[in-house]
């Protein structure tokens, strides 16, 4: 098989590979490379990033033919290092590029994509990764393809293999690296102590070390008035280290000071980054002056993201120029959606200022949004003599700048019950205003600020975050609300328009898709819109890969019907990580393919509704630009300003690569005639979706002894036998691999009972069930040899097949039969499932007999704490026609609900999910009850106080939840199966919570999806 597939080159090409930052320009025949797959590989004349040679790769016929790097011999296991190379493309449109490693060791052969990059067509695109040789590897190379397409050659050059920090650069204006024994002009920010020291380095022999400091903003500064020039754009490097034992958040800023400025400016953003303990992290930032700018101050300093950890900075280097370019060749996102809506970017003074940055702007967007010196906080100079005082430097610098350089500007925000300071809520005696006082001041303020920037300013968010939907009017007690009641935002909107008639008004709020605040909103902005007071709705869109797109889908269709509605996406970002525990040193490359899944999925959502969406603003230029400084990815361009994968979700969703995804399934049997056992029941569905986003086929497996059991219903309008049907795709080892390995199994099995098998000893039992528009199947797949076991990982993959068009629900390049490099896992274990008994108890806190005739079940899943420090309850669960009934025993010494959000008090929480869809959003069967140790009741998305009934009492160590929960759109029978969950939230004595601890789900995102939710099965 592998002879087949490689073919090995006797003709010599290419210098031994040597670390040390050697560049191997394939300018002379050595030895090294080799062709990976069928393709040819040659040194050519065609094109060269320098000199005359390049390496081409040309006659690839396998979507993974490509050239191979052999790297055995000359890497150690263990250490990282860092190869480069450039490629050229000569197809004329943009393609994908992926670098594989292969590892061959005493379990066989294993392939991995570390790196996936879109090279334009034409010019010479540099890729770059940073990778670890495995142990005990007999041989390890690298792989260079472009898997979407074989029918043109690519060219490499330039090949650099080094370590991570070994990189070339030219000579900085400034290197502070601590060798003189010195503090190299560095001193303490507040009351930080600095020493050089020699006990860590980055370099050499000393570093300096930042210690004894009281507060998160102290550390250490440097004077940069004679080095940083206006008219230039400057790069900023230093490296940081800590050793406190966890991950600390390290940041580079800077304040300043203009000349005819009265008081120093600051912060200025550059960089920050979440440090791992005892490793050195590169902080990267870049910085410039407009010509004509007179600089009185400015300062660079380092400190801590909330700790007062001691930390270490080492190699700090200042350069006169960007060490990098963005790139001219790709598409600009401003002319991409053009006819569409804006395209924005939520930036600080630092982005608008540096000539670089405002480069990069100009490129790629056409609107923008400071986003804090437009704030309350920010504007606000005081009170003199009755009137406010307020200080438009920063604003109106921003906002010249960038209506100069043809860019529209949003004003954000007016009213907040943030960054408003506390003295303007309060007379001269420190006394709370009189509601006619307040709305006098609301008045002058917005008067002031919107008509200040009257015929400047297109957009305002007037009200931002006014709603809670914890309280009982939905509306958040703030300053305003205690001050005003509900008034203050009416009249917002209404000083708003007399200020600036023609400028568009916004309310501004985040989470927008949550089902109960999302209704919120539709009513309060309905209300506005009748009035003639408001133009839109602006949906922050901070969300992550966990968000499901579907849920902001429907809160823009339902704001959509709001006659006149404008919606503008204000604030987006999409964090990388699912919960809030997560935490990434690196970009993973399957993370980064993920985001740009959802950034695909969103756009497609925007470019959908494009006739009520006129803006969508990223809150930040780039990664480096992220305004929550974690290691969070959350933009279309990295750090550097290059473009990642997400870019091209946004751009041409066809040029990145699949998503290989991930599911579980039960342990079960089924006899195969075409209807759904109950134990398919048990397993999560996978659902296959067609171009539009509409469900193609929804599909359940369950898996026994060396067989897989698959049941299926497919939506099929058009009725072809032999153009429709399925295939199922098995890979029982679970190695990605560009071919078939001997054991990897595929069936295709069309409507017309007819089948296809790659394996003459596989079993196969099938079965195909007629419809109306709809067909169902189910097959039974045994694989000789083959043993499943419980907690195992197979490779799966499913396709439908619509009049021989194929929709998959993993690898969307359909290429399972030649390779399973994009094949999805299932995990062999299913959801948890427990039992639910027939009967009806008395709701009064007391345990009556009958709760013991059913199964008791446990939170063990652990979200936030530990089983053994925090809350816990054993359950039990009863039910009959009319009520779900849940018995809770918590074990919690320490009971507290001083905190104001309900779920961060002592209480229990119920899910569940009638219909058992299990999808990553709430449909309308689904539903959040909430409980606390005092019987106060609170309600998520789909819950209510009319269906919910509970008596609590208080036990030695903790309290009693007894609850009844009417069913909402079922009509329960003995073996309905629905998705439930039981969750304790645990405060400890200051009202925080510590613990959150479930039945199922060990995310903590089961108030948002309830794919998490374990089996309930109903029992007579």
């Amino acid at each position: 098989m592998r002879s087949l597939l490689r073919l090995c080159l006797s003709l010599v090409l290419v210098s031994t590979l040597v670390t040390g930052g050697e560049i191997i320009n394939f300018e002379k025949e050595e030895d090294g490379v080799s062709p990976f797959g069928g393709a040819v590989v040659t040194l050519s004349q065609d094109v060269s990033f320098r000199g005359v040679y390049s390496l081409k790769v040309d006659s690839r016929t396998s979507p993974w033919d490509g050239v191979e790097f052999d790297l055995t011999g000359k890497v150690s296991p263990g250490k990282e290092y860092r190869i480069s190379f450039y490629v050229y493309q000569t197809s004329n449109t943009p393609q994908l590029f992926s670098v594989l490693s292969r590892v061959v060791d005493e379990s066989g052969e294993k392939y991995e994509i570390l790196l996936d990059k879109v090279v334009t067509p034409d010019v010479w695109k540099k890729m770059e990764l940073i990778f670890t040789p495995p142990q005990k590897a007999e041989k390890f190379s690298l792989i260079v393809a472009s898997p979407e397409r074989t029918n043109f050659p690519f060219y490499i050059d330039e090949l650099q293999l080094s370590s991570p920090d070994e990189v070339q650069e030219p000579p900085p204006v400034l290197h502070c690296s601590f060798e003189s024994e010195t503090a190299e002009g560095w001193i303490p920010r507040g009351n930080a102590k600095l020493q050089v020291t020699s006990r860590v380095s980055h370099t050499g022999r000393n570093a300096l070390f930042i210690s004894e400091r009281s507060a998160s903003w102290e550390g250490t500064q440097f004077d940069l008035k004679s080095i940083v020039k206006p008219g230039k754009t400057y790069t900023f490097e230093m490296w940081v280290y800590q050793d406190s034992g966890s991950p600390v958040g390290i940041l580079m800023r800077m304040t300043r000071k203009f000349e005819n400025e009265i008081t120093t400016k600051h912060p200025i953003w550059l960089y920050g980054r979440t440090v791992p303990s005892g490793k050195w992290v590169k902080l990267f930032g870049i910085f410039g002056l407009p010509e004509g700018i007179d600089v009185d101050q400015l300062v660079l300093y380092v400190y801590t993201d909330g700790s007062n950890t001691d930390f270490y900075v080492d190699d700090v280097k200042i350069y006169d120029k960007p060490l990098v370019s963005f790139e001219e060749d790709v598409p600009s996102l401003k002319e991409i959606f053009k006819d569409q809506f804006k395209i924005g970017a939520g930036i600080s003074e630092k982005s608008i200022l540096t000539p670089f940055d405002l480069e990069f702007l100009k490129k790629h967007f056409n609107s923008v949004t400071e986003r804090n010196n437009m704030k309350p906080v920010n504007l606000l100079a005081g009170v003199e003599n009755g009137r406010l005082k307020f200080d438009f430097s920063l604003a109106d610098l921003f906002v010249d700048t960038a209506l100069k350089n043809g860019i529209s500007v949003r004003g954000h925000t007016l009213v907040w019950h943030n960054q408003t300071p506390e003295w303007f809520f309060k007379d001269e005696n420190g006394n709370l205003l009189s509601k006619e006082e307040m709305t006098e001041r609301l008045r002058e303020y917005i008067h002031t600020v919107v008509g200040h920037f009257k015929g400047k300013v297109y957009a305002w968010d007037v009200v931002n975050e006014a709603v809670d939907p914890n309280q009982p009017d939905g509306l958040r007690r703030s300053t305003w609300y205690q001050i005003m009641g509900p008034d203050y935002i009416e009249l917002a909107f209404k000083f708003a328009r007399e200020a600036d008639p023609d400028a568009k008004l916004f309310y501004n709020d985040y989470n927008t898709f949550e089902p109960k605040k999302r209704d919120i909103i539709y009513n309060l902005v309905k209300s506005l819109k009748e009035k003639g007071l408001i133009d839109g709705i602006g949906m922050q869109c901070h969300i992550s890969l966990a968000t499901d797109i579907r849920q902001i889908e429907e809160a823009i269709k339902k704001f959509s019907t709001i006659p006149g509605i404008e919606i503008h996406i204000t604030e987006l970002d999409i964090s990388v990580y699912k919960s809030s525990r997560g935490y990434y040193e690196r970009l993973p490359r399957n993370v980064e393919v993920e985001l740009a899944h959802k950034y695909a999925q969103l756009f497609s959502v925007f470019r959908k509704y494009s006739n009520v969406i006129t803006s969508v603003t990223m809150f930040g230029l780039n990664d480096g630009d992220a305004w929550s400084g974690r290691n969070n990815w959350p933009f279309l361009f990295d750090e550097y300003y290059q473009t990642k994968l997400a870019f091209w979700g946004v751009v041409d969703p066809e040029l990145f690569p699949p998503l290989p995804k991930t599911s579980t399934i039960s342990e079960g049997e089924a006899v195969v005639v075409g209807k759904m056992d109950d134990s398919y029941l048990m397993s999560k569905p996978i659902e296959i979706y067609d171009e539009e986003g509409n469900v193609k086929a929804t599909i359940r497996a369950i898996w026994k002894g060396s067989t897989i059991y698959v049941y299926g219903e497919v939506q099929d309008a058009t009725k072809k036998p032999a153009e429709d049907g399925v295939a199922i795709f098995i890979n029982p080892n679970n190695e990605r691999t560009p071919y078939l390995q001997p054991d990897d199994t595929y069936v295709v099995l069309w409507t017309n009972w007819k089948s296809e098998v790659n394996r003459k000893d596989v079993e196969v039992k099938k079965f195909v069930g007629p419809g109306f528009r709809r067909y169902s199947f189910e097959m039974s797949i045994t694989i000789p040899g083959v043993e499943y076991r419980k907690d195992s990982y197979i490779g799966f993959d499913v396709a439908v097949i619509d009049d021989g068009k194929w929709y998959s629900w993993s690898d969307t390049t359909n290429s399972q039969k030649t390779n399973t490099m994009n094949y999805g896992t299932l995990k062999l274990e299913g959801v948890m499932v427990a039992t639910a008994k027939y009967g009806t108890p008395v709701i009064d806190g007391e345990i009556d007999d009958i709760w013991n005739t059913t199964e008791e079940i446990e939170t063990k899943s652990v979200a936030m704490g530990s089983l053994e420090k925090n809350a816990t309850a054993k359950v039990r669960v009863l039910w009959d026609e009319e009520n779900l009934y849940v018995l809770a025993i918590v074990k919690d010494p320490v009971l507290n609900k001083d905190n104001s959000n309900p779920w961060e008090q002592d209480s229990v929480e119920i899910f569940i999910d009638e219909n058992n869809h299990k999808t990553g959003y709430y449909e309308d069967d689904d539903a959040q009850f909430r409980v606390n140790y005092m019987n106060e009741q609170s309600f998520g998305t789909g819950a209510s106080a009319a269906r919910f009934k509970t008596a609590v009492k208080l036990i030695e160590g903790g309290y009693i939840v007894e609850a009844a929960i009417k069913w909402k759109t079922i009509k329960p029978s003995s073996n309905t199966v629905i998705g439930f969950n039981v969750q304790v939230n645990d405060a400890n004595e200051k009202g925080q919570r510590v613990g959150i601890i479930s039945w199922s789900d060990p995310t903590n995102n089961s108030w948002r999806d309830p794919s998490k939710f374990g089996n309930l099965k109903l029992l007579k």
